[in-house]
Formats: C-alpha cells, sequence, structure tokens
C-alpha cells in the first residue's frame, strides 16, 4: 500500500471513529438530556477510551456542538434539494408539493433522536447553543418564507396572507406532528397527513357560506 493510500486510510478511520462517538452522543443526550449526560456516558455508549474521546473533542459541549451540527450539515443537504425541485410549471404542482411535504417529514423522523435533541434540549443548553438553535432555526424559516412568496407570485397560494404567519402555521403544525410522534413513539401515517395537507391548501379552512 502506498504512503498516500495509508494516509487516506487513516484518514477515513479518524472520521469513522468521530461519528462513532457523535452516534453515541446523540443516544446520550437523547436519552439523559444535555445537563445529566456525561463524557462517561458517550464513551461507554461507544465504546471508546476516554484518550481517544479527546481526540476528537475537549468537552461535553463539543461534542454536543457536533450533534447540532450534523443536523445541520443534513438540513443545507434538504434545503438545496427543495430549491432544486421546479414548481414553475402548474402542471402537477399539487403532487410535487405534496412530494416535498413527504420528504421533509420523512427527514425529521428519519432520526428522532436528534429531532428531540435539536427541538427540545438545544435552546434550553446555553446561551452559545441556543445561538445555534437559533441559527439552524433562522435557516429553515427563511427558506421556508422564500417558497412561501415565489409560490404567491405564481398564484398557487394566497398573495393577501403574509408568508410569515403562513410560514409559522406550517412550520408550527409540522413540528406538532413530528415531535407528537416521536414522543408517542410511533410512526404516523405520513401519506394520510400529506393528503390532509393538500386538501387544507386547496380549499381553505373556513366552510363557504351557504348563499
Amino acid at each position: 500500500m502506498s504512503v498516500h493510500a495509508r494516509k487516506r486510510r487513516a484518514a477515513l478511520d479518524r472520521e469513522r471513529r468521530r461519528e462513532q462517538i457523535v452516534d453515541a452522543a446523540v443516544e446520550v443526550f437523547a436519552g439523559k438530556g444535555y445537563r445529566a449526560a456525561s463524557i462517561a456516558d458517550i464513551i461507554e455508549k461507544a465504546g471508546v477510551a476516554r484518550g481517544t474521546f479527546y481526540l476528537y473533542f475537549t468537552s461535553k459541549e463539543e461534542a454536543f456542538n457536533a450533534v447540532l451540527d450534523r443536523f445541520h450539515a443534513r438540513y443545507r443537504a434538504m434545503a438545496a434539494r427543495e430549491t432544486a425541485r421546479n414548481y414553475k410549471n402548474p402542471i402537477g404542482l399539487e403532487k410535487r408539493l405534496r412530494a416535498s411535504l413527504l420528504e421533509w417529514l420523512r427527514f425529521l423522523l428519519e432520526d428522532p433522536k436528534l429531532t428531540t435533541i435539536v427541538f427540545r434540549q438545544a435552546a434550553a443548553v446555553d446561551p452559545d447553543y441556543e445561538e445555534k438553535y437559533l441559527e439552524i432555526l433562522r435557516a429553515a424559516q427563511a427558506h421556508s418564507i422564500k417558497a412561501i412568496r415565489f409560490l404567491q407570485t405564481i398564484r398557487v397560494l394566497r398573495a393577501d396572507l403574509d408568508p410569515g404567519f403562513l410560514n409559522a402555521v406550517f412550520y408550527g403544525t409540522t413540528m406538532q406532528i413530528v415531535l407528537r410522534a416521536i414522543a408517542d413513539s410511533r410512526a404516523p401515517d405520513l401519506e394520510a397527513i400529506a393528503d390532509q395537507w393538500i386538501r387544507l391548501l386547496r380549499a381553505g379552512v373556513l366552510r363557504a357560506r351557504a348563499k
């Protein structure tokens, strides 16, 4: 094996070991909460020596930050896929909106422990980590509002409603569905939820008055 190949393999091994520790941190923080969790808990869950932990992180705080960074990286990838989605062709638009909704719900539910940490623990840990949480939240909100404004310009969504208000409705409902499903340890019927959303978007909430 060449020197270059050995160095590349060593780098891959280091990255795998770091991810192993982050995996363990997700499990520990989700199970115990940030304040009750310890480095010893993470080391035990990861099955590594204390010295190995300190090769990658100097503290519990750094490990927690790495957990938030993992979510943020996955979110950015999701947002990039959403940005590339074509909404300009009105033919089949409802189908694309439904597919987008399903993709976001699955994204938030694919790693329920990570989602729980980000949306239920991060803001309460420490001002520094609250800022990390808010950074993720601001990115999510900005992307969503941009999408809503675009859908208003092509007359898919009503233009007389504030994009920020619509975003709060969509975001709040989605997170309630996701966090309730996580708390109940059950898999929701995402197809049925998507159908409900499309019917709501299509018809609104209030019944039309009889003439």
